[in-house]
């Protein structure tokens, strides 16, 4: 399975930075569903070009489209415009957010929302009005990563991955260095389940909510999904140069609070050998623990899966080389005061 999302048909043209949206009696709302080609095939929708300059197709991922396989060329991404037709889209401001245009082999090209702060909704792909925009911060080179709420970038050597396309035994950055995912969980949760359990919403920190660029990208969390704080504020609140403070206790603190999309959340778990810190968007953060808390998140077959694994070999005993202590929530609500 690959990366999916909806788009709408559209005429565009990056030499006048201009977007025309395609009625859907045109082309309908579609679901794109892009996969990797080849053995270094990735998620990345990549600006490449031939010998002139010319754009060309993506070399390393093809997308289906209505169950057929294509290949496709990045036209250019950019930002929409503040313009009072995108401040209420399927019931988000998009004003600002940023798309990008590709032009697929079934001979239609297609405008994506690639804008990490908004849901890849059908709701919000169907209601985006027709017409001609002009687009901003028009970008035409390297590469636009698909990320959306519902997916982190996490860092590895060779970039950030967007954490739906890791699998086990690929290599991430730790805070011991590149090591080799040993598991990788997902769990999906539908908008009515988080409405009948409110505690099930995922915890949105903004960009730079803690600290200069930290996140550089709104991330989501699970609530109970412990992130590393550090720096002079804490050292003085707690008497630790770091701690672990879980992102429900971030609850109230400037840029930081429960959200409730839409179309569900899918909450993922990295597991190595041992426990770790990994980077997701600027925000360090911890990997699964499969400890008594850990292993009661899990479900049916996730839940055995890492027993399976830990039946086989048994994590490391060492953790985190200096385990950071870990916040209770009074403590974590003098740094929300001392923000």
């Amino acid at each position: 399975m690959g990366f999916t999302v909806w788009a709408r048909g559209a005429n565009a043209n990056a030499g006048n930075a201009s977007l025309n949206v395609r009625s859907k009696s045109q082309i309908p709302t579609t679901e794109l569903e892009f996969i990797t080609s080849g053995t270094n095939g990735d998620y990345l929708l990549d600006f490449a070009t031939d010998g002139t300059g010319a754009p060309a197709i993506d070399p390393d991922t093809t997308v289906l489209i209505n169950g057929v396989e294509y290949t496709f060329t990045v036209e250019f991404s950019g930002t929409l415009p503040n313009s009072n037709k995108l401040t209420n889209v399927g019931g988000e401001n998009l004003q600002g957010k940023t798309i990008t245009v590709i032009s697929a082999g079934d001979g239609n090209e297609y405008v994506l929302l690639t804008d990490p702060t908004v849901e890849s909704s059908f709701i919000i792909l169907d209601d985006l009005p027709n017409g001609a925009f002009t687009i901003g911060n028009l970008q035409t080179t390297g590469s636009v990563v698909i990320c959306f709420a519902n997916g982190t970038l996490i860092d590895t050597p060779d970039g950030p991955r967007p954490v739906e396309t890791l699998a086990p035994g690929m290599i991430v950055s730790t805070d011991a260095g590149p090591l080799p995912l040993r598991w990788v969980g997902q769990h999906k949760i539908t908008a009515e389940e988080m409405l009948r359990e409110p505690d099930l919403r995922p915890v949105e920190i903004a960009t730079g909510a803690l600290g200069t660029n930290v996140p550089s990208k709104p991330v989501r969390l699970s609530a109970n999904h412990r992130v590393l704080l550090d720096g002079w504020k804490v050292e003085l609140a707690v008497g630790e140069a770091r701690v672990l403070c879980a992102a429900k206790h971030l609850i109230g603190r400037r840029n930081v609070h429960r959200v409730l999309p839409k179309d569900g959340v899918t909450y993922f778990h990295l597991m190595f050998d041992s426990h770790r810190l990994v980077t997701a968007s600027g925000l360090v953060s911890e990997s699964f623990e499969p400890g008594p808390v850990g292993m009661a998140t899990l479900h049916g077959r996730s839940k055995q899966e890492v027993a399976d694994i830990l039946d086989r070999q048994p994590l490391a005993a060492d953790a985190l080389p200096t385990p950071p202590m870990t916040i209770k929530k009074h403590q974590a609500m003098v740094l929300v005061d001392a923000r």
